[in-house]
This record gives structure tokens, C-alpha cells and sequence, in this order.
């Protein structure tokens, strides 16, 4: 390991902060938000962009982003991956301190599982892939950006009232995932070989970008945030470590130093995403409360 490695190491670990904070900033925005739908495009982007709190969070959040990248092009996946899945601690410390949102212990346990899956998957040792063709991109975006849109899509038309039970977030932040890791693949590979974007390569980094972002602020006004964005964010790193090993098929680099912990790690994750409860647990009926709303520690 060279001896500016560590420094970029902590570069991504902070990176994840920014994103993180930002992402705090997103969720203090959502109780004065309107409520907001992925089929009401145009409300939503008036909504958000005439907000303050908002704003000021989607700048902190670019600080991140702009972190992540510059350590994109000075470390390999394999060792990328695991520095960005570290920032998911403070996500849990912030989570708990600022909205007062606390887990169980089953979904402690999957978390954690969680963690661990995005980790194997890292270590696998994916090879960085070489600048690919904007048309293997955009062919590839197909699927990343279709499967997220009707994964949302869905939960958006979910029905609502009092006697709905509230949704964790698992399809949200799955969704949000594919798609942040998408964006973060499409510029990340130019970045790193110097190389100018092309148009294709970055109207494709900005609508998986914003489908994210969208995603992820409509899913902070009806769940949790620990849920969430603990989801997409190892959703994300797992596609960004599995998609670009694939993408060295044919080249030079080899995609996988270790690929059998490819197998394991993706079981490990499958498995979590499954077994993490899907539905928030109902509280014992109070008489005269309003509709149920999840947990926080505030509320305890």
C-alpha cells in the first residue's frame, strides 16, 4: 500500500460523512415538506428546490460526492468499497441522536448481516474496470434504471389510511441503491482514467442521481431513516463492486481476485434484505390516538 493510500482511505470514510449529513439535513426537510409522490415530478422538484433546509443538504451532500470521486481515482474497487460501508456507523449514531429513531434486535442483527454482506463482496477483490463505451453504459442503465422505477413505483401506490401498516423502507432503499450505484459507476470510471464525460455518460449520471435522490426523500417522509439509507447504502457499494468487476470481462484487469466470495456475500445479503422486517411493529393502541406512526426515541 503506497504511503498517500491511508489518506485516501480517510478521504472516502469522510466522504460518507458529508453524504451522511446531507442526508440528515433530507430528513429535517421532510416534516415541512409537502407530502411528495414519485408520479408528481414537477411538484416534487418545486417542493424541494424552494426549501432551505433542503437545499443547504444537497450541498453538503455534493461535498461527499465530490470526496467520493476524487477517491475513486486513486483506489481500486476492492478497497473503495469497504472505506465507504465504514461511514454507515456514524449513519447510526446520527440516526439515533437527531431524529431519535432506534432499532430493534432483529433488525440490529440484519443490519449488521447486512454490513458484513457488502463487506465479502468487497473483499472479493474486484479489478477497477478499464473507461467503457457510453453505449455498453446506456445499454447497461436499461435494467438499472427500469427494475428501481417499478420497485418504487409499487410502493408508492401502496394504500394508505390509518389501518395501513407503515412500510420500513426496504424497497425504497433497495430501489435508491441500483440507482446511486448506477450514477456513481457511470462518472466514476471516467474520473479515474482523467477522461472528459461525454454528454450520454453524464445526462445518465444526473437522472439516476435525481431518481435517487427523489426516491430517497419521498421514502424519509413515510420511514425510518436508519432503514433506508442503510439499505441503499450497501445496496449501492455491492452494485458498484459487482457491476464494474463484470465490466472487466474482455480487458486486461481481472475482474475478481477472490470470486468465491461472491457467492456467500450475495446470499449473506439477499438473506438480510429478506429477513429484515418489512413492516413496522404496531404499537399497543392508546384511546384517542391519532394513526400510527413509527417509533422514536422521543416518543418513548
Amino acid at each position: 500500500m503506497g504511503t498517500g493510500i491511508p489518506i485516501v482511505l480517510a478521504m472516502a470514510a469522510v466522504s460518507s460523512c458529508f453524504y451522511f449529513l446531507g442526508i440528515v439535513l433530507f430528513r429535517s426537510a421532510a416534516p415541512v415538506l409537502p407530502p411528495l409522490r414519485g408520479t408528481r415530478p414537477v411538484h416534487f422538484a418545486l417542493s424541494v428546490l424552494t426549501c432551505g433546509v433542503w437545499l443547504a443538504g444537497g450541498c453538503v451532500m455534493a461535498v461527499g460526492l465530490a470526496l467520493q470521486f476524487a477517491a475513486f481515482t486513486r483506489l481500486s474497487l476492492a478497497d473503495l468499497a469497504p472505506a465507504l460501508l465504514c461511514g454507515l456507523v456514524l449513519l447510526i449514531l446520527l440516526a439515533a441522536t437527531i431524529p431519535g429513531e432506534r432499532l430493534s434486535g432483529n433488525e440490529s442483527t440484519c443490519l449488521a448481516v447486512m454490513a458484513a454482506a457488502g463487506m465479502v463482496v468487497a473483499w472479493s477483490g474486484p479489478g477497477t474496470p478499464p473507461p467503457v463505451p457510453a453505449p455498453v453504459l446506456l445499454l447497461l442503465a436499461v435494467p438499472s434504471l427500469v427494475i428501481p422505477v417499478l420497485i418504487f413505483s409499487l410502493g408508492d401506490a401502496r394504500p394508505e389510511g390509518q389501518h395501513a401498516r407503515p412500510l420500513t423502507g426496504i424497497a425504497y432503499g433497495l430501489s435508491a441503491g441500483i440507482l446511486i450505484g448506477l450514477a456513481e459507476l457511470a462518472l466514476g470510471l471516467q474520473a479515474r482514467e482523467g477522461l472528459v464525460p461525454s454528454a450520454p455518460l453524464l445526462c445518465l449520471f444526473a437522472l439516476a442521481v435525481a431518481c435517487g435522490v427523489a426516491q430517497l426523500q419521498i421514502a424519509l417522509q413515510r420511514c425510518r431513516m436508519t432503514i433506508v439509507v442503510f439499505v441503499a447504502t450497501v445496496v449501492a457499494k455491492v452494485y458498484l463492486v459487482v457491476v464494474g468487476g463484470l465490466l472487466c470481462l474482455g480487458s486486461d484487469t481481472a475482474p475478481f481476485s477472490a470470486p468465491w466470495l461472491l457467492v456467500p456475500g450475495l446470499f449473506l445479503l439477499a438473506a438480510a434484505l429478506l429477513l429484515t422486517p418489512h413492516y413496522e411493529t404496531p404499537r399497543r393502541p392508546v384511546p384517542g390516538a391519532g394513526p400510527f406512526r413509527p417509533r422514536s426515541r422521543s416518543q418513548e
